[in-house]
């Protein structure tokens, strides 16, 4: 009986090449799918630290007989930021060339609603939020035409933004709610009644509106 011996083939060079080449269209679309993933992870974070800061907004209007923090415009490009001793990010990131705020409704708002008990208040970038309060969109129209980049009001009193980049920023506006259209607020008037918007622009597309 004559025994016949089995040999054991290896890999063909074009299995080898056909393997690698999956494995790198793989790599390659995880490259490409991993920064669209960590812009809306940073987006969804932004969204619930938004939403916290209406709900403390609501509080500090239930400590405060019904009225929203306001403090006056002393000029266009000017944002309040906290004075609390752990935000010692406060003002690293902010654009150099925003008059900074440290006092005021605003400031005592973040401070003790926002950073109370150690409670964290930074975009997920690293730099803590900071307030730019742009008063009543039924007021005075020049502070949208003499330095506000990206921020513009009709004839309507219908504000629109378009920001270029976040910036940790969220743009305050009394007396009015969110537009139909990402980026715009219009007054309160033109719907439901509501102390003031805000809006903060997103990373990955859009802006993020919300009302009080």
């Amino acid at each position: 009986m004559s025994k016949h011996q089995k040999t054991k083939s290896g890999f063909t060079i074009i299995e080898v090449v056909l393997v690698l080449a999956i494995a790198g269209l793989i790599f390659l679309m995880v490259f490409l799918a991993l920064p669209a993933l960590q812009r809306s992870q940073r987006d969804t974070q932004r969204r619930d630290d938004l939403a916290r800061f209406a709900a403390q907004v609501v509080n500090y209007q239930t400590n405060n007989r019904g009225r929203v923090p306001n403090t006056a415009l002393a000029n266009p490009g000017s944002v309040w930021v906290t004075t609390s001793d752990n935000a010692d990010v406060t003002k690293e990131g902010l654009d150099s060339s925003l008059t900074i705020n440290d006092s005021g409704d605003w400031s005592t708002f973040l401070n003790s609603y926002m950073w109370a008990a150690n409670d964290d208040f930074t975009d997920p970038g690293g730099t803590a939020y900071a307030v730019m309060d742009h008063g009543s969109i039924t007021g005075d129209s020049t502070k949208y035409s003499n330095g506000e980049d990206g921020i513009s009001k009709d004839t309507a009193n219908i504000v629109t933004l378009s920001l270029d980049s976040v910036d940790s920023i969220i743009h305050v506006f009394h007396g009015a709610i969110c537009g139909t259209t990402e980026g715009v607020v219009e007054p309160s008037s033109n719907g439901s009644v509501r102390k003031l918007a805000f809006v903060y622009k997103l990373e990955g597309a859009g802006y993020y509106c919300g009302e009080v």
